[in-house]
């Protein structure tokens, strides 16, 4: 859901969400199949001459009760829930009067064994899958509590590490995007559609560093074998940091999504988002990585929400 702001994101159970968007669409399915078998069976009952139909029994029975002539939509809500009972262990008044409606029933009936219970399997193991995740969590919460519990760990920092898993378990299914090597089938491609592939995710977002325009002008190719020998992606939880003070610079960074902040010097810590220098969305950071080497002078963190990355190696640049 890319309109959708990440600060809504964070509030949303996304294993529940998908649950329900998967039954939900098993559900249209399944009324949308309904719909045509209605509409067909309402066919029948009207293109029959000279024989009872379905049809007239029901505008019999209608103006015995009601006194006037039945509408269209009550036609069509007839239909439809006489095909949803062919789908489901249900009853209702109408039935087949006559030899083609009869056969037109059993061709439903024999449609309906094999697709509801496909959909019935389906929505079943989707109910499943949700529950199997969600008893995993409880299982690891109480682990957690019981490691906390028999090592005595203090109350204080007990409520901080419940609180820091917590909010990990919910911000780690919140990544911006997923990664080529999340993909199994994408290492089956050739190695023509594998570098077209990446000169597709990386040109537009290293395109911007003047560096890289400047080498575009002299070889476009040059640019397509940095974007699929060099370039690679990752994603960065909130409080972690990309890199430490003191370690060796051997990548460029750019902000795909998100925001980093930087602390300069040693011992530093992230106390307030305000006090670091900030690299937002469509910034990079440590290109000097790519002509010299160096050490970093400070640390790189993500403070509130998760940052998607693509990084440049230096090595393979060069």
């Amino acid at each position: 859901l890319p309109t959708v702001p990440p600060e809504l994101m964070q509030c949303v159970d996304r294993d529940a969400m998908n649950t329900c968007i998967i039954v939900g669409n098993w559900i249209l399915a399944i009324f949308f199949i309904n719909h045509l078998i209605g509409c067909c069976w309402y066919g029948v009952g009207t293109a029959v001459e000279g024989l009872p139909t379905w049809v007239e029994v029901c505008r019999q029975a209608y103006l015995l009760h009601a006194g006037t002539e039945p509408g269209h939509f009550y036609y069509y809500a007839t239909s439809l829930h006489w095909a949803l009972t062919m789908f489901t262990p249900a009853s209702m008044e109408v039935v087949p009067e006559n030899s083609y409606e009869r056969v037109f029933t059993i061709a439903t009936i024999l449609t309906a064994i094999v697709c509801f219970s496909s959909f019935l399997s389906s929505i079943t193991a989707a109910v499943m899958h949700f529950r199997r995740a969600r008893r995993e969590e409880a299982n690891h919460k109480v682990k957690l509590a019981q490691f906390l519990q028999e090592n005595q760990i203090s109350l204080g920092l007990s409520v901080c590490i419940r609180a820091s898993v917590q909010k990990k378990a919910i911000q780690r299914t919140h990544v911006h995007r997923i990664h080529q090597s999340d993909v199994p089938q994408l290492e089956q491609l050739p190695d023509n559609l594998k570098e077209q592939l990446d000169v597709e995710i990386f040109l537009p977002v290293i395109c911007v560093h003047p560096l890289v325009q400047a080498i575009q002008e002299i070889s476009d190719s040059c640019v397509s074998t940095i974007c699929h020998m060099a370039m690679s992606q990752r994603s960065v939880l909130p409080m972690h940091d990309v890199y430490s003070f003191g370690s060796e610079c051997r990548t460029m960074y750019f902000v795909v999504g998100g925001e980093m902040a930087y602390l300069h010097g040693e011992n530093t810590q992230p106390s307030s988002a305000d006090r670091c220098g900030k690299v937002a969305e469509g910034s990079w950071a440590c290109e000097l990585a790519l002509v010299m080497v160096w050490e970093h002078l400070g640390r790189m963190t993500v403070m509130e929400m998760p940052c998607e990355l693509a990084l440049l190696k230096a090595a393979d640049f060069q």
